[in-house]
């Protein structure tokens, strides 16, 4: 896993992205109480519950290099069954001891890649990991019999899973004694809907846009636009309805984008009318990779056999003139 590729989804982790917006926080399942498998009986119910705050890592990560490296090599050996390279290992070290991101947002960098989740593992498999790289030690037969049970049976998905096991008393006790945040709570508060659908197709720039195209169906009201309504109230009407304009469409994927870490802004412009003249419209746009790029979601909800509105400069053929546009934020 090179460094490049860990700017892929929420492994775009940035110290710029991480300024911007924290990470989230909020326990997607509250378990079994009374279970004796460490992660459902002692999971908190409250993203409050949780010490997340910077007092709690102040127990400087430096002093505990050794700590977050082994951290770091456990999760290359059981999640991409293979040593660090140095790169990588300095890298997600260097966030870690600079309290730039959490344990939780480590993992998912991890369990995310395409290292992977190229893998064929089982569910077993797969909580088994879970268990050796959040707790540090093996599954006990009762717990892992109840992961897999909710896995396979559809009750959680697996990033749901690993959302749950981070938001365990055990995994929060161990990154403390690690010297690191276990993960950071400000984006969930301030994106609540954005996140549960990345907890639901997983924490992927391209998961969340084919969500945004296939999830939310169009509606012409030209009153949902920049002058009636903020990015955030646009949004929350395309998660909550699932219903919206082209400007719904590019709010709520500039939410995820921005729980994601990327540098992303909503625009408002004109493009052609098949009535002639132009029309209002909007999009997103996301610097990266010193290069800014468009993403047009409704433009391929409108024909995605023939439309692809994925990731492009400005000028592509095939997609729109866009003109007189500006950043809503």
């Amino acid at each position: 896993m090179k460094r490049v590729s860990h700017f892929s989804g929420i492994i775009a982790v940035t110290v710029a992205a991480c300024i911007v917006a924290g990470y989230p926080s909020a326990l997607l399942r509250a378990a079994e109480q009374g279970s004796d498998t460490a992660v459902p009986a002692e999971a908190a119910e409250d993203p409050g519950d949780l010490d997340t705050s910077a007092d709690a890592a102040d127990e400087a990560a430096s002093d505990n290099v050794d700590a977050v490296r082994e951290f770091v090599e456990r999760l290359y050996g059981y999640c991409l069954s293979r040593s660090s390279d140095e790169e990588g290992l300095e890298y997600w070290s260097n966030a870690l001891i600079d309290d730039e991101i959490g344990g939780y947002e480590t993992s998912l960098g991890f369990f995310n890649s395409d290292e992977f989740t190229s893998r064929d593992i089982s569910t077993e498999e797969f909580v088994t990991i879970c268990y050796n790289t959040f707790l540090d030690r093996a599954p006990d037969e009762t717990g892992l019999a109840y992961w897999v049970d909710a896995i396979d049976s559809g009750e959680l998905t697996r990033n749901q899973t690993i959302s749950s096991f981070c938001s365990s008393e055990e995994f929060t006790e161990l990154c403390q004694n690690i010297g690191i945040r276990s993960r950071f709570p400000q984006i969930r508060n301030v994106y609540p809907e954005a996140c549960a659908v990345l907890d639901s197709v997983g924490w992927d720039l391209r998961a969340a846009y084919d969500w945004c195209v296939h999830n939310i169906s169009y509606v012409r009201d030209q009153s949902m636009n920049d002058t009636n309504y903020t990015s955030h109230q646009l949004a929350r009407i395309g998660f909550t309805t699932h219903g919206g304009n082209c400007y719904v469409y590019a709010a709520c994927f500039y939410e995820l984008a921005m729980c994601l870490g990327y540098d992303a802004h909503q625009i408002s412009g004109m493009v052609p009318s098949r009535r002639g003249g132009n029309t209002i419209h909007s999009w997103v746009e996301i610097d990266m990779d010193q290069s800014m790029y468009v993403f047009d979601p409704e433009f391929e909800y409108v024909d995605p056999v023939n439309r692809d509105g994925w990731q492009f400069h400005y000028g592509r053929p095939g997609t729109w003139v866009y003109v007189s546009h500006y950043r809503m934020n």
